[in-house]
């Protein structure tokens, strides 16, 4: 049940982007806390460093394997 809570606390949490990405994940993707920390850390984690400074910003490129939507999702963490 430990694992139950921890979900539904983290759930409301989120917002804007990440709670859409979290609605759109499959029924069975999540299968306890771990999975969902782990899932979640692997989408977001780069997002988790330190502001970049302004002359970083121009340098920020979209990555090869990155669409369109998740560069723009990125770059406004960054910015």
């Amino acid at each position: 049940m430990e694992d139950v809570h921890k979900l539904k606390i983290f759930l409301a949490t989120l917002k804007d982007s990440a709670l859409r990405w979290f609605m759109g994940l499959g029924e069975s993707s999540i299968r306890s806390w771990e999975s969902m920390k782990d899932i979640f850390l692997k989408k977001y984690q780069d997002y988790c460093n330190t502001k970049e400074s302004r002359n970083d910003i121009c340098k920020v490129q979209q990555l090869e394997d990155e669409n369109l939507k998740d560069y723009m999702e990125r770059f406004s963490y960054i910015s």
